[in-house]
């Protein structure tokens, strides 16, 4: 029995030995590592990761990306004309108020031009917030700009309305721009917005102001054409009182 065990165990080794030699000196293609399987990458797992990158969604171009949780309904273009046109209307807001402040002073006291561009101030600030509504309704971001700091030095009734009727231009130049880039940006809603809430105003207000202008450059500088001025502003004044009480007011 032991003979042929150990008979066995011999030739156990010897086949191990030819199968050895065999695996060593069979050709390996180039390039092509002997590598023990449980080294090599799982094809399962490559398989996976390419789908995972088929699979990721193509941003499409010019593509705007919003900011988390906000949708925009308003092309970026707008979006920056009306935020210049917020900060145009808040400049007008300030130069009116510091014109009604000027106007009001006890030295100065000429009550209705005060009062006029009060009103005037309060219309554009209106205005501003209407904007800013309005954009904030479409997804639009606000940018707040600075505003300069108006000057009153040697303001007369007559230099504050041309500096009125400038304002007034720079503001309607600037919704015509707005509703050109409406257009240009197929934003039938924002035309609409413009047309029915702005414009025809606006051309108003031009008209306004400048036949403030014409009448205060035919007054002139006299101090009896300035004072009854500021009484027809102030609502004082009518046709009756000048021709029955020579420009008192009853």
């Amino acid at each position: 029995i032991r003979f042929h065990f150990d008979y066995m165990q011999r030739g156990i080794s010897i086949i191990a030995a030819k199968v050895s030699r065999t695996h060593r000196s069979a050709p390996q293609p180039r390039g092509v590592e002997s590598v023990p399987m449980w080294l090599k990458p799982s094809s399962k797992v490559q398989w996976r990761s390419l789908a995972s990158k088929s699979a990721a969604p193509k941003a499409k171009a010019g593509a705007t990306k919003s900011a988390p949780g906000r949708s925009r309904f308003i092309s970026k273009e707008a979006e920056a004309a009306l935020n210049t046109h917020i900060n145009a209307e808040y400049n007008a807001h300030y130069g009116y108020l510091a014109m009604a402040s000027h106007f009001a002073k006890n030295d100065v006291a000429l009550s209705g031009f005060a009062a006029y561009f009060t009103e005037q101030s309060d219309e554009e600030r209106m205005h501003a917030k209407q904007m800013i509504d309005y954009l904030l309704k479409r997804g639009g971001a606000v940018d707040l700009k600075p505003i300069g700091a108006p000057s009153t030095e040697n303001l007369t009734p007559l230099s504050a309305f041309e500096k009125s009727l400038e304002m007034e231009e720079d503001i309607y130049d600037k919704l015509l721009n707005l509703h050109k880039i409406a257009g240009e940006t197929n934003d039938p809603n924002l035309s609409d917005f413009l047309e029915g809430t702005f414009l025809t105003e606006q051309v108003q207000a031009l008209k306004n102001v400048s036949d403030h202008v014409t009448n205060l450059r035919r007054i002139g500088s006299t101090d009896l054409g300035v004072y009854l001025y500021d009484k027809q502003l102030s609502g004082k004044l009518n046709a009756a009182d000048v021709l029955n009480n020579g420009g008192a007011p009853a």
